[in-house]
Order: C-alpha cells, then sequence, then structure tokens
C-alpha cells in the first residue's frame, strides 16, 4: 500500500484495513472523504509507532471523525500546524500541541476542565500580547480583551461583581481587583449606597458589655461596631450562661436580655454575612441583688411598655433615654447627650419587632419640639443618623402635655395622644399577714384607698391597671383619657378575670382631660378609689371626684376574702390576652408612689380625703388615718408595711 493515492478511485477504501506501520500520502480526496479506522483493537494491538500526517490539503478543512478513538491512558492525536483541522466528533480526547494549530474550530460546547487549578493562560507570541477576541453572531465584528503591554509589567486579578448592579451604576474597583457596580457621583471617588464589601469575615470595632442591672432588670448592650458596613449583616447571641431570656439575633450588634438571679454571667456573640463570620465574642453581665423600693417597685423605663399606634400598631416597645436632635440639617439619634443635653431628660421607645421609634425632637437652636414617630429603624445605637425628621404624634395640646410630663424625673413621648400610651410588665404584689384587709374589694363591703404619686399619671392610648385581688377575685380598676385629633375623651374601665375589660364613658360628674393638660394626676398629688359598699365607684384627684360610675360594682367578688393577695399593676388577672394593641386597652402601671393606704370597711367621705390630702408630709396626722387598716411606706432605700402587715414583693407580668 506504499505510494501515493487518489482517494476518489473504484477502491472501497472503508474495507481497506490500515496498518500504521505504512506511511499512507494521497493527492487528492472527495468531498467529505472519510479516513476510517474501523477496527481501533488491531490498531492498539500494533507495536509500532502511530502518527497520521495530514498536509498540503487544499485550502478548505478536513473533518477528522475519530470513529472508536482510542481511549487507553495517555494516547493523544497530533495535529501537524496549518493544517485547518476542526474537530467534529465529540469526546474527551487530548489535543497536543495546539498552539501550533492556524485555526481549531469546533462545532458544539467546549467546557475547559484543569483539575489542576482552574487556570487557563492565553500566552503572547513575542511580539503581540495574550489577548481573547469575541466575534459577534456572523463573525464580522469582534471586540478583543488584551493584556496589558509586556512594558506595563503588570501582574494583577480582576474578579468580576457579585451582583449585576441596578440601571446606571457603573464599575468600580476596590482597589485590589475586586470590580463592584457603584452610583456615579459626578466628582470622582466616593462609595454611596453600593460600596463593595470584601468577601472577607467581619470583625468587631467596638463591643461593650451592657451597664450592671438589678435583677429583674433588662440589659442592654449598646455601641457595637464592625470595621465595616456589610449587606444582610446579623449578630447571633448564644451559650447565655445565666436562666434569664435574652435576645438572640440582632439586625444593630445590640442584644438584651433579663435575669431575675443575681450573679455574674457570660454570654456569646458573633456577627455573619453570606460570606463570612467574625470571630466568637464573649459579654460580661453584671446582675446585682434587687432591692425593692419606692425606685425600683416598677422598674425602669426599660420595663415600660408602649404602644404606638400608626400605620402599624407596635406594642411591644421598651424605654430607652434619649432624643432625636435635629444636627445640621440631619437627625441624630442622641443617647448621650452629645448633640443636646437635653436630650438625657427624655425617654424614647423601640419596637424591634416592628422596626418603629417614638421619640421627642429637639431642634438645633435646643427646642423641644414634640413627640414623632419613625418607621423601618433597625439601628437604634447612638448617634445613627434616622431617614427623616418624622411624623408628628398628637395635636398641641398632647404635645404640650408630654414635653411637661415627668415619670421618673425624664419627659415621656406621651402626652394624650391616642396614638401612644405606656404601660408596665412589673407589679406590686402585697400579701397581707393579719387580716387587717380582709374583704376589701367586695361588692358587700365599703373600702378605699389613696396612693401618692411620685410621677405623673399621663393619659394615653393605655388605661394603667390599679389595685385589685388576684385570681378569681380580680377586678379591672382604673379610668383614663385620650385625644382624638383635638377631642378629649374619658372613661373608666371595669370587669372581671374572665368578663370584659368593658369602659364606659358615662360620667356622673365632670372631668375634661384636656382642661387638665391631658395628665390624669401629677406627682406629687393624692388619688383616691372609694366603693360605698353598695353600687357606686368614684375616683379622686386630691378632694375632687373626677369619675363616679355604677358601671363597675356588678363585676366585683361575692367572695369572703381572707388575707387576699393584692396586686397594683397586673393587668394580666383580666379576660385579656394580650398587651395593648389599639387605643383604649388595659395594661400595666408605671408610677411610682411613696404611700399606699388602705380601708377595708370604710368609704372615705371628701372631708376625710381633704385631710389626707392636707396632711401629705404626715398622713398620720388626718382624721382619717384611724380609717386606715394598711398603710405601705415606700422610699429610696427601702419599702414595707408601717400600719398592717404584709410581705411585699416585685412581680413580672405582661402578656
Amino acid at each position: 500500500m506504499a505510494g501515493k493515492r487518489n482517494l476518489d478511485t473504484s477502491r472501497q477504501w472503508g474495507r481497506e484495513f490500515i496498518k500504521t506501520s505504512e506511511l499512507q500520502k494521497f493527492d487528492s480526496a472527495p468531498e467529505n472523504a472519510i479516513f476510517a479506522v474501523i477496527d481501533p483493537n488491531y490498531i492498539a494491538a500494533d507495536a509500532q509507532p502511530r502518527q497520521m500526517t495530514l498536509s498540503g490539503i487544499m485550502n478548505s478543512a478536513v473533518a477528522l471523525n475519530l470513529v472508536g478513538a482510542p481511549a487507553a491512558s495517555g494516547e493523544s492525536v497530533s495535529i501537524a500546524a496549518g493544517s485547518g483541522i476542526y474537530i467534529t466528533q465529540s469526546g474527551a480526547y487530548q489535543v497536543i500541541n495546539a498552539d501550533a494549530v492556524s485555526g481549531l474550530e469546533y462545532a458544539g460546547t467546549i467546557n475547559f476542565a484543569n483539575t489542576s487549578g482552574a487556570l487557563y493562560v492565553f500566552q503572547g507570541d513575542g511580539t503581540n500580547d495574550g489577548a481573547i477576541v469575541l466575534n459577534c453572531s456572523q463573525n464580522t465584528h469582534g471586540v478583543t480583551l488584551s493584556s496589558p503591554p509586556h512594558a506595563a509589567g503588570a501582574t494583577y486579578t480582576l474578579t468580576l461583581p457579585y451582583a449585576a448592579g441596578t440601571e446606571g451604576q457603573v464599575l468600580a474597583t476596590s482597589g485590589t481587583g475586586q470590580l463592584y457596580f457603584t452610583d456615579q457621583t459626578g466628582g470622582g471617588g466616593g462609595g454611596g449606597s453600593g460600596e463593595f464589601v470584601e468577601f472577607k469575615a467581619p470583625v468587631f470595632t467596638t463591643l461593650n458589655d451592657p451597664d450592671p442591672v438589678n435583677q429583674g432588670e433588662t440589659w442592654v448592650t449598646t455601641g457595637t461596631e464592625l470595621d465595616e458596613s456589610y449587606p444582610g449583616i446579623a449578630f447571633y447571641a448564644y451559650d447565655y450562661t445565666g436562666t434569664g431570656t435574652y435576645t438572640d439575633v440582632s439586625s444593630t450588634g445590640n442584644i438584651g436580655g433579663q435575669e431575675d438571679t443575681p450573679g455574674t454571667y457570660t454570654i456569646k456573640l458573633r456577627a455573619g454575612w453570606p460570606f463570612g463570620q467574625s470571630e466568637e465574642q464573649t459579654l460580661t453581665i453584671q446582675v446585682n441583688p434587687f432591692v425593692l423600693s419606692r425606685e425600683t417597685m416598677f422598674g425602669d423605663v426599660s420595663n415600660y411598655q408602649s404602644y404606638v399606634g400608626n400605620t402599624v400598631d407596635a406594642y411591644r416597645a421598651v424605654g430607652f433615654t434619649g432624643a432625636v436632635v435635629n444636627s445640621g440639617g440631619s437627625y441624630y439619634l442622641d443617647r448621650s447627650g452629645a448633640y443636646d443635653a437635653q436630650a438625657l431628660e427624655c425617654y424614647f421607645f423601640y419596637d424591634a419587632f416592628d422596626d418603629i421609634l417614638w421619640a421627642f425632637r429637639i431642634s438645633s437652636g435646643g427646642t423641644i419640639q414634640g413627640t414623632y414617630w419613625w418607621s423601618s429603624i433597625s439601628d437604634i445605637t447612638d448617634g445613627v443618623v434616622l431617614p427623616s425628621g418624622g411624623t408628628s404624634l398628637g395635636n398641641s395640646g398632647t404635645q404640650a402635655a408630654a414635653i411637661a410630663s415627668r415619670v421618673q424625673g425624664k419627659r415621656v413621648p406621651f402626652g394624650g395622644e391616642y396614638k401612644t400610651g405606656m404601660g408596665g410588665t412589673k407589679a406590686l404584689q402585697i400579701i397581707p399577714t393579719d387580716n387587717s384587709v380582709d374583704n376589701v374589694f367586695t361588692r358587700t363591703n365599703a373600702w378605699s384607698y389613696s396612693v401618692l404619686l411620685q410621677d405623673d399619671w399621663m393619659s394615653g392610648a393605655v388605661f394603667n391597671q390599679m389595685l385589685a385581688p388576684t385570681g378569681v377575685d380580680f377586678t379591672v380598676m382604673t379610668i383614663g383619657g385620650y385625644a382624638i385629633s383635638t377631642s378629649p375623651f374619658e372613661y373608666i374601665a371595669y370587669g372581671d378575670h374572665d368578663s370584659g375589660p368593658f369602659d364606659t364613658s358615662s360620667n356622673s360628674v365632670t372631668w375634661n382631660i384636656a382642661t387638665e393638660n391631658y395628665v390624669i394626676a401629677e406627682s406629687g398629688q393624692l388619688v383616691t378609689v372609694t366603693y360605698d359598699g353598695t353600687n357606686t365607684t368614684r375616683f379622686w384627684k386630691e378632694s375632687r371626684v373626677i369619675f363616679q360610675s355604677t358601671s363597675p360594682y356588678t363585676y366585683y367578688s361575692t367572695n369572703t376574702l381572707t388575707n387576699p393577695t393584692l396586686r397594683f399593676g397586673d393587668y394580666t388577672g383580666s379576660n385579656v390576652t394580650t398587651a395593648p394593641q389599639t387605643y383604649g386597652e388595659l395594661g400595666g402601671w408605671n408610677c411610682r408612689f411613696s404611700d399606699l393606704m388602705i380601708a377595708a370597711g370604710t368609704e372615705f367621705s371628701e372631708a376625710q380625703i381633704s385631710g389626707l390630702v392636707q396632711n401629705k408630709s404626715d398622713f398620720t396626722a388626718a382624721a382619717a388615718y384611724s380609717d386606715v387598716d394598711m398603710h405601705i411606706l415606700a422610699s429610696g432605700t427601702g419599702i414595707g408595711a408601717i400600719k398592717g402587715a404584709a410581705s411585699i414583693e416585685r412581680v413580672n407580668v405582661g402578656l
């Protein structure tokens, strides 16, 4: 078979075995001629070197169809330079000396799989820089991506962005080779909202232990900061060594909890986002022994429970010290007094479940402008910039009332507006031990009690439960009021453990909450509740009746009460299942008082109440004091019964 041949002959080439020891040369071949190896076993058995040279084949390419090609390890097909070969048979073939091929085409998808590092090199030829050309569909136009010239000495890596960006954004670099899309700023540098963050683990730069708290009070971390702002960042708390509750996931880095047992505890914290997590951090929580006193009887502002109703009803808020301050046209949440010292004289409330914030707003000139609310707030760290000046809450009257309010020495952003209100999550529990107040709060027995307030009792959306028995003898006991637009409304609430709460505005006396600056009673005033033993309940502010009604009495207990457990501020004994979620609902108590006097079997008269009012500095000098069966005195250092005998403690309440 040696010598040249013409494939276009009468011989049937496909039936002929080709021995690799013979060199085959062909002068010509018809269109679509096929050089076939039909017995791969025969070829594999041949011990001679296997080489096939195709050269000088006109101007058009020849299809090299490797039918049943050898697949043994290490075997290859060598293609000489300039042959214009294109491979049409799919399969895992190794093509060597491909750099010498003048044109390598493949009618199908080419998958590169470099199992030794996934790095592919397009080399220069000594004159031209390495490049790739991306042609149009008709192969008449192309875009070339080229390496910088040799003289540039450039060696670096560019990594494509991890997101497609948005309309109008431009491609930028992080300076380390990562490309990203960012808003065009027009002046050159600057990150904008699309600023790139490297794919790396977050690093804590500021992490503060919470301030020490008393047992039963809420501890909260503040000021947590990371080295950068990471999209989708979340903070995870775990491995708490205490037994109380705590926030296990936070978007701000600030976590909180409550511990009822004194001691020193730790909790672990990490920050994580889709591309990495921080090193584990440890926080220390100091919980001091609780001392029941006037200052702690209902907890601090962190134990107050607040409601605000706007486009959403947020009712799981807790309080903090601070206000929103306008400085240079931006609105800062000031919790340290850095922007205005008056911020330390104010409380604000934040619902982390609904991301709602309501607070006092202070102008750049130092004027407290009133109460405002903000939505979609996820960060309440000191100095954070809020997105706007907020939305005003209430009319001029309720705003003025809020500004003038004092609860634990600070302003509260609740001034009687029906959209806002404040309750509590602590109650004062009194267990008599000497039968001094038997049958108090029963339907057939007259009774009275008085409290000397040390905080302003503000009107608003929440009706604050006062003193009542517990269990099946529970009775709803409070009054309330609020403004809708500029119209005032006043109510008495009533009900028992399985009925109500109900309320009515039917009042046998005149009481206008608006003319009294939306304050039910001010700090230093005496509030008294009396029942005549028949059907009439009266609420007194100082020596004046402000609400009188026959609606509540049918819900007073008909049982004989011996040493009844009493609670001031526990609304959970009523027929309610949630904390206040709209205006006019029953909630807890939050105002401190210095004196609580209970008279079982006596309805104080106007003259007796006037005598108590006149002798606030020493109630024992009042004529009515002889009818007082139990007198509980609360000071800054403790609380106890100075008349009658009782076990007194603070208990947690809330729904």
